[in-house]
């Protein structure tokens, strides 16, 4: 829906989709290997910066009034693209596996079952209600306007 709206027609937007899941399997592969020597907080911290700055490149792509000091009409599809990737690897490598990896580590082992199913739950439920909600938002807002209430 979100590269539709932006003027991909539909074979593109399905391709388009399709290369940014590889992408992101490769940015969790990645991941996989080099977490422990990285760290879990750089890791974390990092991931969050690039899903902000994703945030905010989403903004400025569909914000024609704002993106004409900046780029073209025909860059801001691609700023989108560019930024739907960032944000995607950007989770992949931070917010998506980190949080499942942390919690099974600072629970201690007699109260860690408990702890990592409240806190996968919460993470479950918060994801429910962003799927649940995202389009009926954009229904009722602008683009802008969702992009930047995630921000």
């Amino acid at each position: 829906k979100i590269l539709s709206d932006l003027g991909f027609d539909r074979s593109h937007a399905i391709a388009l989709t399709a290369g940014v899941s590889v992408i992101q399997i490769i940015a969790g592969t990645w991941l996989s290997r080099r977490i422990d020597t990285v760290g879990r907080r750089p890791m974390a911290l990092g991931g969050i910066a690039g899903i902000s700055t994703a945030l905010g490149l989403l903004t400025l792509s569909v914000s024609p009034n704002v993106y004409s000091y900046f780029m073209t009409a025909a860059a801001a599809p691609w700023v989108a693209v560019f930024a739907i990737l960032l944000f995607r690897v950007a989770f992949s490598v931070s917010l998506g596996p980190v949080p499942y990896i942390v919690t099974s580590e600072v629970f201690p082992q007699r109260a860690r079952t408990v702890g990592v199913s409240v806190a996968t739950a919460c993470q479950w439920i918060m994801n429910a209600l962003v799927t649940f909600t995202f389009l009926r938002m954009r229904e009722l807002w602008s683009a802008q306007g969702v992009w930047l209430m995630y921000l």
